[in-house]
């Protein structure tokens, strides 16, 4: 057995931890535009005026909260050493795993009390809950910022009596000391396109847009991060704009690339090499490229997920880039055993298109020949057959296992 040790990093890190999810940053970089637009949309607070209500839109990994909470601070901080006289406070929420805008109005009451004062999700009528909710806010009175992260994760028209509410709060005499603004951040453009039109037009709101990053300021991004994360000469601005680049060909997520170059580095580290060479860029790009694959492949449907069962058997089975009409074929058999009703094979059709387009499989255009115009398909290069089937084993408990994949090496348990 090989002797194992560990050895105190001294050739790559400075401090790791500035390239982790959680870090934020002294100060914002390529986001300029937007900030100097949120700088506007919060003037009114400054000036002790009804603060306007903020919708922030873009993908993921745009800086939508990270912009939020620099320039907030920003604001707080110009408060206190400009001694305004402005009693601002922030509530943060994040909006994953609420469902409607009663469980919202309880979630924003359980994060202003006490823990032994907070109250359960069920059993309260809604017009006590937003009662409670509005003598929570005006008992903090001055000016509310309800910061309200992920708030797409609601389903939009359970957001209609929330929306509603809030903003009227003053104007119908639930509120007498505060003056509350929503910054509502959300990856879904249509939000507000989806509410009552009599909720849109109490909205005071102001919109703000994060386009994904251009290669450029990925660039900015991963410099400021990279001065303090590595020692010197470890990473050069080379290899920086390399991640970069990747980052822009996908989406212009700003995690993405920041991954990329945390993972760059480990490669690097373990390989006790004393700087980040492009090799290591690679080999971090197909990394991170297969376990994104592997991870959408657990968000499939259960039907989707026999399909692609389905193309994992037939490609154990030897078969080359096998026709949608086999896939389907194949399919039909794992969910008869399975005892799963079938769908048409247009439907199914429609599954090895979405693969596709996850990059799990690679589709081939049509092809011509004696029995009219077909497509094939193949696992994607990221994906082998035995990654596959440890995702599948959901599934392939249920529609037994296939005599194909039998002596597939799996990990311990799953079938």
């Amino acid at each position: 057995m090989a002797e194992i040790g560990f050895n105190v990093d001294t050739t790559i890190y400075n401090d790791r931890e500035v390239l982790s999810d959680t870090y934020s940053p002294p100060k914002v970089v390529g986001r300029n535009d937007v900030l100097k637009q949120y700088q506007n949309a919060l003037l009114p607070v400054i000036n002790g005026e009804e603060p306007d209500d903020i919708f922030v839109y873009g993908k993921s990994g745009t800086g939508k909260t990270e912009c939020t909470h620099f320039i907030l601070n920003q604001l707080e901080s110009d408060i206190e050493e400009h001694n305004v006289p402005v009693d601002l406070e922030r509530i943060n929420i994040n909006c994953e795993g609420i469902s409607s805008s009663y469980s919202l109005a309880i979630e924003i009451i359980n994060s202003i009390r006490p823990m032994e004062d907070e109250i359960s999700n069920t059993g309260y009528k809604e017009k006590r809950v937003y009662k409670m909710l509005f003598n929570e806010l005006d008992a903090i009175g001055g000016t509310v910022i309800l910061v309200l992260d992920e708030l797409d994760a609601i389903d939009h028209e359970k957001l209609n009596g929330f929306l509603y509410q809030i903003p009227r709060a003053r104007t119908n005499g639930y509120l007498e000391n505060a003056k509350v603004g929503i910054v509502g951040i959300s990856n879904d453009l249509t939000l507000l396109d989806d509410l009552k039109s009599d909720v849109k037009s109490s909205l005071s709101d102001k919109s703000i847009q994060f386009d994904p990053y251009d290669s450029p300021e990925l660039f900015d991004v991963l410099k400021q991060r990279s001065d303090d994360a590595f020692l010197p000469g470890a990473v050069d601005d080379g290899i920086l704009r390399h991640c970069a680049a990747i980052g822009a060909d996908n989406g212009g997520d700003a995690r993405k690339a920041i991954d990329m170059l945390r993972e760059s580095a480990d490669i690097s580290r373990a390989e006790d090499a004393d700087e980040v060479l492009s090799d290591h860029v690679r080999r971090a790009k197909e990394q991170l490229q297969s376990e994104e694959v592997i991870t959408s492949i657990s968000s499939l449907s259960q039907n989707e997920k026999i399909t692609l069962y389905a193309l994992v058997t037939l490609t154990a089975d030897g078969s080359e880039k096998p026709r949608s009409r086999r896939v389907y074929e194949r399919y039909e058999k794992l969910a008869e055993s399975g005892g799963e009703r079938s769908v048409r094979y247009r439907t199914v059709r429609d599954y090895l298109a979405e693969l596709d387009t996850l990059q799990i499989t690679n589709r081939d255009g049509e092809n011509g020949g004696p029995d009219g115009n077909y497509r094939t398909h193949e696992l994607n290069e990221q994906v082998s057959v035995e990654e596959a089937v440890n995702e599948l084993s959901g599934v392939i408990k249920i529609c037994g296992v296939h005599t194909s994949i039998e002596d597939v090496p799996t990990a311990p348990d799953t079938l």
